[in-house]
């Protein structure tokens, strides 16, 4: 059975793999402005998502703790 540890290390792998393609996406060079503009937007949301995740699992380890 998968604990947290687990599903968190799966789950940045998954993303750092994602970011990473995006960012060879970015330095690769993009068209127009729009382009960049949305794919940048993309690397933010992709590490948004990481930090969040992040977060969220030390909480819930935190809270399975404490109880």
């Amino acid at each position: 059975m998968l604990d947290a540890n687990d599903y968190k290390e799966r789950i940045e792998k998954i993303l750092n793999e994602a970011i990473a393609a995006n960012q060879e996406q970015l330095l690769g060079g993009v068209d127009t402005l729009p382009e960049y503009k949305y794919m940048l937007g993309i690397h933010h949301t992709l590490t948004d998502m990481k930090d969040r995740i992040h977060t969220e699992l030390k909480k819930l380890t935190k809270e399975t703790w404490s109880e």
